[in-house]
């Protein structure tokens, strides 16, 4: 393969990569350079197995996150920045349900809410105020403790509330995710496969 690949065929291309080995090569990368189909195909085969490695960082992680959003919210990538508030684009009342959808895009638990910080706080606080009591007496004591662990429980799993603020935030959160889910991915990566597949799509 030695002809030309032009340049208002790349994007087709990096698109066609990007789902065929469900990694998020950026078309911007490589339009600074021009490119026969033999260096075009061993540059994306070593770009798939680097992603796929989890030899990349919180920019691919933002990436991969934002089109993971679009797919499930159903917005515009175009909004989505790193400075984006994560409230603006889950609200409360669907929150638990689309973070679940975005898990499932993602491939990685999002592990991202808390309950409310102040009651949470509160209970915790009267959860270890029991043990002292014991002292003075278990039924008070235990009690106590006990009520305060049930809250504790049911507010852990109601939990709705952001541990970050933004996408970007977030997106750095998920790059360790992310980093040790395609760690195991890029140990089974197939270089020859992926060769095959590539050049057929550059015929």
């Amino acid at each position: 393969m030695t002809e030309s690949i032009q340049q208002t065929s790349i994007s087709g291309i990096i698109s066609q990569v990007n789902n065929a080995f469900d990694v998020h090569l950026n078309a911007e990368d490589f339009k600074s350079a021009s490119y026969s189909s033999g260096s075009l195909c061993d540059i994306l085969v070593q770009k798939i197995q680097d992603e796929k490695s989890g030899d990349w960082t919180a920019d691919v992680a933002f990436h991969k996150l934002r089109k993971a959003i679009v797919s499930v919210n159903g917005i515009n990538a175009s909004d989505i920045t790193i400075d984006t508030d994560l409230n603006s684009i889950f609200r409360t009342t669907t929150r638990k349900a689309k973070l679940k959808e975005l898990e499932v895009a993602m491939g990685v638990p999002l592990e991202i809410l808390k309950p409310n910080g102040a009651l949470y706080g509160t209970f915790i606080f009267l959860f270890f105020v029991g043990i002292p009591l014991l002292s003075l007496g278990w039924f008070p004591a235990v009690l106590t403790m006990v009520v305060s662990g049930i809250v504790i429980y049911v507010l852990t799993k109601t939990a709705n509330h952001f541990k970050m603020k933004t996408v970007g935030l977030l997106a750095d959160h998920l790059a360790w995710k992310n980093y040790l889910v395609d760690k195991q991915r890029g140990a089974d990566f197939n270089r020859e496969e992926a060769r095959m597949k590539i050049e057929t799509m550059l015929k």
